[in-house]
């Protein structure tokens, strides 16, 4: 599922699924393909080269969503199969079994700023990720609060019982407790934050107009910063017009936020503002840049990294 997708499981999921294909032709994704990082970055110029209006718009969109639907399915099926063979080998109730993921992605939309991507960005498509769990202890159900990426290993660690050494995981939340015995969410507040372009690849972020309009440089000075409280998110981000912005939406009434009902008056919103400040100097005073860094015993030459970004899909 991650970009460039690959279209390898595409012939067997028309064939099990024929009518998620009928009508869309796989090979209108092909500019994608030639010019990815165009396509997730500079998407203004992605349009002007390939006339991409209307119709030719629709028929690329609509190749890339069946496209990644094949490769969505290939891996559900891969991880059925291995929740499969545990419980055929009778081992359901001595296994923690979790599935999650890094980021997800955005695949079109109209107000997003970056398409076909996962980076820069924090379309709900992108942060919001799964996190699944089945264990002998674990009650079946939803867990009705927000979480986060680094409520993973300490809630894992004491669902398996594992002790945590102290100072360790001190950003996330032991989920525990709610998943086995159903205590409230003990997480209230979710905080996200944008990457900062490798600098390595300068020379290839700087072909990107759209990309530098709102990410300009490399410093975390520009970090963007996003907290979740219930279905409330507060964004503060740089407007590619000179100046940092807050945006607010309701993710219950408006999940693909089309609307920004940011208001600095209400006392829930100044609330989640004031921790995305001090969310945001954490991350600015704890920055280290990767060149200033005393190398750690062998370290990847230039050619290696550029290799292994380009694997990553990051540069061309």
């Amino acid at each position: 599922t991650h970009s460039r997708y690959s279209r390898d499981s595409l012939a067997g999921f028309c064939e099990e699924y024929p009518a998620q294909c009928e009508g869309i032709d796989p090979e209108k994704a092909a500019p994608f393909y030639r010019d990815a990082r165009r396509f997730a970055y500079d998407f203004p110029s992605a349009v002007e080269k390939y006339d991409l209006t209307g119709e030719r718009l629709q028929e690329l969109v609509d190749a890339l969503e069946l496209i990644y639907k094949s490769r969505v399915s290939y891996t559900d099926a891969v991880f059925g199969g291995l929740v499969r063979a545990i419980d055929e080998q009778g081992l359901a109730e001595e296994s923690l079994i979790a599935m999650t993921a890094d980021h997800g992605e955005t695949l079109y939309r109209e107000n997003s700023l970056f398409k076909w991507s996962h980076s820069f960005d924090f379309a709900p498509d992108v942060i919001n990720v799964p996190f699944i769990v089945r264990g002998p202890e674990i009650k079946p159900g939803r867990y009705t609060g927000v979480s986060s990426s680094a409520d993973v290993f300490p809630t894992l660690a004491a669902l398996a019982k594992v002790p945590i050494e102290k100072g360790q995981a001190t950003l996330g939340v032991n989920l525990a407790t709610s998943l086995t015995e159903g205590a409230p969410p003990s997480r209230e507040v979710a905080f996200s934050h944008t990457g900062l372009w490798p600098p390595i690849a300068k020379r290839w972020w700087m072909n990107r107009p759209h990309l530098l309009k709102f990410h300009p440089r490399y410093d975390p000075n520009d970090i963007w910063v996003s907290a979740r409280a219930d279905d409330l998110l507060v964004k503060y981000r740089y407007d590619g017009a000179g100046k940092f912005i807050y945006e607010a939406f309701d993710l219950a009434a408006d999940p693909k936020e089309t609307r920004d009902i940011f208001d600095a008056e209400d006392p829930r919103q100044h609330s989640l503002v004031e921790q995305l400040g001090r969310y945001r100097k954490i991350l600015i005073d704890a920055h280290v840049d990767p060149r200033e860094m005393a190398p750690k015993g062998p370290q990847p030459d230039e050619a290696t990294m550029i290799k292994q970004l380009r694997a990553l899909g990051y540069i061309d």
